[in-house]
């Protein structure tokens, strides 16, 4: 808002006496300069703030008098207000008697004659060391923020700026203060600038965007932008203020966490085993594609995420859903336990089902369910069963021949080897080398006959008869062989 015009005019010439007292007696420090900045008053505050009296002070220049450590700022103060310039405001720091530096809020009027004129320019002073005080305390806290703040004006200058906005630039915030994005960010600055011009023109704040900032030694970083609009004390928008924080370390974690879902759904995709994965709730969280095809679930049930419903969709498949249903309601509530059994299908078809327990967080569990179509593996265990049974009987058929077998054939051997005995006992010396050789033969033959019945019925007991297998010399074996 424009300063209120006032019909005051000082004039210690009607009333020099009040004045005097009214200056002198002020809680501020008033301080009147001529048009030529020469001090008129200089009233006990100042006085006492500065430590220079009245007589020290009145007929100098301000640029004289000591107290002032920026005399620059002061005169361009005085010189507003001679200048026309109502309520001209600075901030004075004096130099205190101790040495140290006490901060004031000046107002600059101007002073005039009865006729209007311009005859000097009047300052007042307040105490305003706990407004620069919390200036400094927000300036701490302004710089201290984990975001990169910037204040911008309509043609993209930067008026203001923290410590890390700065830093990103390479710069202090004194040298980027004033500056131009488009000096600062050449390559990103068009988008930037659009994006400002957007805010500032809807007077809406536009957050969440995502965008690269090139930093001063050529690095890019991602950075997380809010822009909201900039307004000035009237309410009128005067530009934007830019709130950016660093995302890069949280972009690199979700790509690398996007990579690992994708190999994690590639892993499920490829397993040859239907997968369902429920979390605590019993909500379908994840399945792969098998799973479906295997259980004939269409996508609405799948997509609703209700894993009772899908329990209902296929009970009328299977032979036991009792027990299919009461192994569910089992794990469910016993959330640390892993399962294994077996599921048979109406159709002839088998599933080997396996459950384990998912830990997603302190004590929460979801659970992981896989299935396994083991139809044919199924079968060929009960044919291989089968055909086992029929080995078996046929073993035992083969038994019963070989016992049967050798009591037969052992019956004629028995005969031949006795009257070979008798033969030799009786008439061996009536016999010629020649016959006795042949008989000798014959008893030979008799004994390899016998051996052979007698292996051929080991034989047939081998499987049935729990003995252990034993080393044996195999040259002997061998030797025996080739002998016969």
């Amino acid at each position: 808002m424009a300063p209120r015009k006032s019909n005051f005019r000082p004039s210690p010439k009607k009333s020099p006496k009040l004045f005097e007292h009214t200056v002198q007696s002020a809680s501020a420090g008033v301080v009147a300069v001529d048009r030529n900045e020469r001090c008129l008053i200089w009233n006990e505050r100042m006085a006492n703030i500065t430590g220079v009296k009245s007589n020290e002070a009145v007929g100098k220049k301000i640029s004289e008098i000591g107290c002032f450590p920026n005399h620059a700022k002061t005169r361009d103060c005085f010189r507003a207000a001679l200048k026309g310039k109502l309520a001209s405001s600075s901030h004075w720091s004096f130099k205190s008697k101790s040495g140290g530096k006490i901060n004031f809020r000046a107002d600059c009027t101007p002073l005039r004659d009865s006729k209007g004129k311009i005859i000097g320019a009047l300052a007042v002073a307040h105490d305003d060391s706990e407004g620069i005080k919390q200036k400094n305390e927000q300036q701490v806290i302004f710089d201290s923020v984990p975001a990169m703040i910037w204040y911008k004006d309509k043609e993209n200058r930067i008026l203001r700026a923290n410590l890390p906005a700065a830093a990103s630039s390479g710069m202090s915030v004194q040298e980027i203060e004033g500056r131009s994005t488009f000096d600062l960010y050449p390559e990103e600055a068009e988008k930037y600038y659009k994006d400002d011009l957007e805010v500032i023109q809807s007077a809406r704040p536009k957050l969440g965007i995502v965008e690269r900032m090139q930093l001063k030694g050529g690095e890019k970083r991602w950075v997380q932008t809010d822009k909201i609009p900039y307004r000035g004390d009237d309410g009128d928008i005067m530009g934007v203020i830019v709130v950016s924080q660093d995302i890069t370390e949280r972009m690199q974690i979700a790509e690398d966490l996007e990579k690992s879902l994708e190999l994690l759904k590639g892993t499920l995709e490829a397993a040859i085993d239907g997968i369902l994965v429920v979390d605590d709730q019993e909500k379908i969280i994840n399945y792969n594609r098998n799973f479906a095809r295997m259980w004939g679930l269409s996508e609405s049930i799948l997509e609703s995420k209700d894993d009772q419903k899908a329990i209902r969709f296929v009970l009328d498949q299977l032979i036991d859903p009792e027990g299919f249903t009461k192994k569910i309601i089992e794990l469910y509530a016993n959330k640390e336990s892993e399962s294994i059994d077996t599921l048979r299908f109406k159709d002839g078809r088998v599933f080997e089902r396996y459950s384990r327990p998912q830990r997603l967080g302190e004590g929460r569990y979801g659970r992981v369910w896989s299935f396994r179509d083991v139809t044919e593996r199924s079968r060929f265990e009960a044919e291989l069963k089968i055909r086992a049974e029929k080995l078996a009987r046929s073993n035992a058929e083969l038994e019963q021949f070989a016992y049967a077998a050798s009591h037969d054939l052992q019956e004629p051997l028995r005969t031949v080897a006795s009257f070979a005995e008798l033969l030799m006992r009786r008439h061996g010396e009536q016999l010629d080398p020649d016959a006795a050789k042949y008989v000798s033969h014959m008893m030979t033959g008799v004994t390899r006959m016998r051996d052979l019945i007698n292996d051929l019925l080991d034989y047939s007991r081998v499987g049935s008869d729990a003995k252990e297998f034993q080393e044996v010399e195999f040259e002997k074996v061998l030797e025996a062989t080739l002998s016969n």
